[in-house]
């Protein structure tokens, strides 16, 4: 029995220690308390960089990427992209220090494409 108790503490603690925050915001974007929230933002830290999801208030998902800082203004890092409410890419961006580095590509709400790029340090190529 006193197993089944260490085990259960473990993961209460496990889930708490995983550094996962919840903040709520309104429809400007500026922070919130639950009840008069349109997004909310799930961030964690995973090494050196931070994982950001902001969701629509109905739970599906508005942005997905890492950031360099947990807070904004973001220095964003690697793959980011932006969903419609309907839960479709509207926006799929490489980053590298915060700046459009690789394909960039906009969707129309269909998921049909609307514009595509290459960047290279925040510059259009080509």
């Amino acid at each position: 029995m006193k197993l089944h108790y260490t085990v259960l503490l473990s993961l209460i603690i496990s889930g708490f220690a995983s550094g996962q925050q919840r903040t709520y915001f309104d429809e400007k974007w500026k922070p919130t308390d639950k009840a008069n929230a349109h997004y909310y933002r799930l961030s964690e830290k995973k090494d050196t960089l931070y994982v950001i999801k902001d969701y629509y208030i109905n739970g599906v998902l508005q942005f997905e990427g890492a950031s360099k800082t947990e807070a904004e203004p973001f220095f964003l890092e690697g793959n980011v992209k932006y969903y419609g409410s309907d839960g479709q890419v509207v926006t799929n961006a490489n980053m590298v220090h915060n700046k459009r580095h690789g394909l960039y590509e906009e969707f129309y709400g269909t998921g049909a494409p609307k514009v595509s790029g290459n960047f290279i340090d925040g510059k259009a190529n080509g």
